[in-house]
């Protein structure tokens, strides 16, 4: 299942994404090593552009349209603001959600109350409500064969809306909190969560169950399907204020059959990673107990490993040989200087995956006197550049210092090699730290700036932590 970016390559050729003031545009670039040209720029006027994909020989963009009557670009299109998309199986799946405008319902006019798919009414045959709750919003999901012989394959449409979307090989789990009053106005209860599934194949839809959860699950991380279940991790607040987090495990029609509960009372969750039958997640108030769940068996979850350390990780990723990656922010106290920094940690998960930080790091700027230094990937998993093979990842990250009067952002890309993590490339000036990317495309190292252009640099070799040098 891929997942669109602003930023994408096929080996050879990048392709960018601009937001401009009067609409967007895709820029491309051809890469041959060290050579790096631009081919084209695509301009889009009165849309705003979102995300794109690059499959076979097809450039992909979904963009959100300024102005109705623009169709130059966009030749499909559904009702609502752009939530999210995936493709598979030679399929463009889009999901958006659409508020009904109350002050215009007509009861004779169903477009006024129905999302359209080209400006036609979703069958009725196809509308869905997914709770007892009162709302005036939908979630809206298409499917379009990306061979181009036809339009949208299928469609279909929830009341309720979603917020958070994840999609395995073959199913696709949607979530909204849950209204626990069930009346309309009144403020969603951050202690419920509501479940739909929905099968997919060969770009048609099928509603399978739903249900609603205790708790709420965040991020479309923090799912997992394993042997036809799906896990998710969750933070509920109970009834006095105080809040517990848990993992549950539900079978194919959404039925629960384990869970852990109570586990980093009075703290939340602030990332989640699944490999293959264990869960790791991570939660923080004043320390950071990340955990480590096996789920063989999903009528009886077995808690592995608890580790509590110093700050918090908001991104876990696989690092290959029996290692975790880690990258959060830690409180720091150096000369007496008090400081929110940026951290890097190395996790060993090999010994009965009993959890240890092995390595960690904390980033300062150059004249290491900031209040707060962040990365981009807490909010964004897509922006993190993560090589397993060479113990290399990258990320955009922002400084902000006593001495500068401006904010510094960079992107840089880090070693682990010889229990050390080592900087190994930090380019300044970056325009934008949450739009910058890293690519690798054989020996060469492209950080990809949308607004800017891209600056080349030279792979180091598999275990070396010399710095990348620019060539060009």
């Amino acid at each position: 299942v891929m997942e669109g970016d602003i930023v994408k390559t096929d080996g050879r050729y990048i392709y960018t994404l601009q937001k401009e003031s009067v609409g967007s545009s895709v820029t491309i670039y051809s890469v041959n090593g060290k050579e790096v040209a631009k081919v084209s720029d695509i301009d889009m006027e009165n849309c705003n552009v979102n995300e794109m994909y690059v499959e076979k020989n097809r450039l992909i963009v979904i963009s959100s349209l300024w102005e109705e009557n623009n169709r130059r670009y966009l030749s499909q299109k559904q009702s609502g603001n752009f939530k999210t998309s995936r493709i598979s199986g030679g399929y463009l799946y889009t999901f958006s959600q659409y508020s009904v405008n109350t002050a215009k319902l007509e009861e004779d006019t169903p477009e006024t109350y129905i999302p359209l798919i080209n400006d036609t009414c979703i069958k009725s045959e196809n509308v869905r409500c997914i709770s007892n709750d009162a709302s005036c919003r939908y979630m809206v999901m298409t499917s379009l064969p990306l061979d181009g012989t036809s339009g949208f394959s299928d469609s279909i449409c929830a009341l309720g809306g979603a917020d958070v979307y994840y999609v395995s090989n073959e199913n696709i789990y949607c979530t909204n909190r849950a209204n626990s009053s069930g009346s309309f106005g009144r403020i969603f209860d951050e202690s419920f969560t509501n479940i739909s599934k929905y099968s997919y194949d060969n770009g048609s839809f099928r509603f399978v169950a739903k249900r609603k959860v205790r708790g709420i699950i965040k991020d479309s991380y923090y799912m997992h399907e394993y042997k036809g279940n799906l896990c998710y991790v969750y933070t509920r607040t109970h009834s006095n204020g105080k809040t517990s987090n848990g993992i549950v495990t539900l079978d194919a029609h959404l039925k629960k059959l384990g869970e852990l509960d109570k586990l980093g009372k009075n703290e939340r969750i602030y990332s989640s990673y699944y490999m293959d039958n264990i869960a790791y997640f991570v939660t923080y108030r004043e320390t950071d107990p990340v955990f480590a769940v096996d789920l063989s068996d999903a009528s009886n979850l077995k808690l592995l490993s608890e580790l509590k350390i110093p700050g918090f990780s908001s991104y876990l990723h696989s690092f290959g040989d029996g290692l975790l990656l880690g990258i959060g922010q830690e409180e720091s106290n150096e000369d007496n200087d008090w400081e929110m920094c940026a951290k890097l940690s190395i996790f060993s998960i090999q010994d009965n995956h009993d959890i240890q930080e092995i390595c960690k790091k904390l980033l300062r700027s150059d004249s290491k006197r900031e209040l707060f230094s962040s990365t981009i990937a807490a909010d964004n998993h897509k922006a993190v550049f993560v090589d397993e093979e060479r113990k290399l990842f990258g990320f955009g990250i922002q400084y902000d210092t006593y001495t500068q009067s401006k904010l510094d952002s960079r992107y840089e890309v880090y070693s682990y090699a010889g229990n050390k993590l080592q900087k190994i490339l930090s380019q300044k000036n970056v325009f934008s730290y949450s739009d910058v990317r890293g690519i690798r495309i054989g020996e060469y190292f492209y950080v990809v700036e949308p607004e800017q252009g891209i600056t080349v640099y030279s792979m180091p070799e598999a275990g070396q932590t010399k710095p990348m040098q620019k060539v060009n």
